[in-house]
């Protein structure tokens, strides 16, 4: 997964901002962390749309 998401800028970004919306949460209300499942769930989401726009850019090109 380190080595997946470092060898994309776009995917590094997302991560740094989900860990720090996790340190955010933490620091307001010591609510319930994200799990490490959920937190996964939420970076593929992530990658599987960014695939998706790619490729309809990619058709839009040709």
């Amino acid at each position: 997964m380190t080595e997946a998401v470092s060898s994309d800028a776009e995917t590094s970004a997302y991560v740094e901002e989900l860990e720090r919306r996790t340190d955010e949460l933490d620091l307001e209300e010591h609510e319930e962390l994200p799990s490490g499942d959920s937190l996964a769930a939420e970076l593929t989401r992530f990658l599987r749309e960014r695939d998706e726009e790619s490729d309809e850019d990619s058709a839009r090109e040709q």
